[in-house]
Parts: structure tokens; C-alpha cells; sequence
């Protein structure tokens, strides 16, 4: 992962290169709010046409503040956490 994006309304996550969407990729990323509970949002691919990045991205079903999101994991592996 080479960065995360995050606003009131949507999270990215951004690969250095290129990464198969086929390999459920989108169903391996979850966001948790501070009291370990799943926010509830669906999550996306796009790529860039020179396959030089690509990035997974979700909107929230509600705006929330950056700040409420205290865990994101990948595979189950904490990838992000707020101190």
C-alpha cells in the first residue's frame, strides 16, 4: 500500500502498481470505528490506464469525520490505527 485518503464521505487506498481486481481484493479491506465496530460501507476498484497505480476505494453510507475511523485491515491484518 502506498498511501490512504481519507474525508467525511470517502477512503482510498492507494496499490504503488498494479493489483488483479479478480482476486477479491475489495471483499479483503474493512474499516472499524472506535469502539471495534464494522463501519458499514462497500468498497471499489479503479486503475489508472498506464497501470502505474490503482486504488481501492469506499463511500460511507453516512458522512462521518476521518477521525471516527480508528482501524482498517486488509486480509484481517491491521494495515492502519489511530493512536
Amino acid at each position: 500500500i502506498d498511501r490512504i485518503e481519507c474525508s467525511k464521505i470517502s477512503m482510498a487506498v492507494y496499490f504503488p502498481g498494479y493489483v488483479d481486481p479478480t482476486t477479491g481484493i475489495m471483499d479483503s479491506f474493512a474499516a472499524w470505528d472506535k469502539d471495534g465496530e464494522l463501519i458499514d460501507c462497500n468498497w471499489y476498484f479503479t486503475d489508472e490506464p498506464s497501470n502505474r497505480e490503482c486504488m481501492v476505494w469506499t463511500n460511507f453510507k453516512e458522512p462521518m469525520d476521518p477521525a471516527d475511523i480508528y482501524t482498517l485491515t486488509y486480509q484481517g491484518r491491521t494495515i492502519f490505527t489511530r493512536q
